[in-house]
């Protein structure tokens, strides 16, 4: 799983990923303040002045992920694939979700 740390004074960047773990460090990181957040996917854009914008679906702290959600999720992603034509929507959509649902789970470090 890739991690993206946003720190004070990056240098400017551009990033797309699928998916990721977002760490942001505060700027008292003295005190060691960070926040941990799961993205399925997007892009982060780093400016000249050290200001990162993200653009995703959604953004969830990874303190909101429910194990037993996680795993009812990938048990019917991995029913739907496998009741799934070839070639049909359906079929990747099911895949979709279970690179998502996998992920949500290495996040929290649960295997699958």
């Amino acid at each position: 799983m890739f991690k993206f740390v946003c720190l004070h004074n990056n240098l400017s960047n551009f990033l797309s990923y699928f998916p990721v773990i977002i760490l942001h460090l505060h700027n008292d990181l003295i005190q060691g303040t960070e926040e941990k957040f799961f993205v399925p996917g997007g892009f982060a854009l780093t400016n000249a002045e050290s200001v990162t914008d993200v653009s995703a679906p959604e953004i969830v702290s990874l303190d909101d992920l429910d194990e037993g959600a996680i795993k009812s999720g990938l048990a019917e992603a991995q029913k739907a694939l496998a009741s799934a034509a070839d070639g049909s929507i359906e079929k990747a959509t099911a895949q979709t979700e279970i690179a998502v649902y996998s992920a949500m789970a290495r996040s929290i470090g649960v295997a699958v």
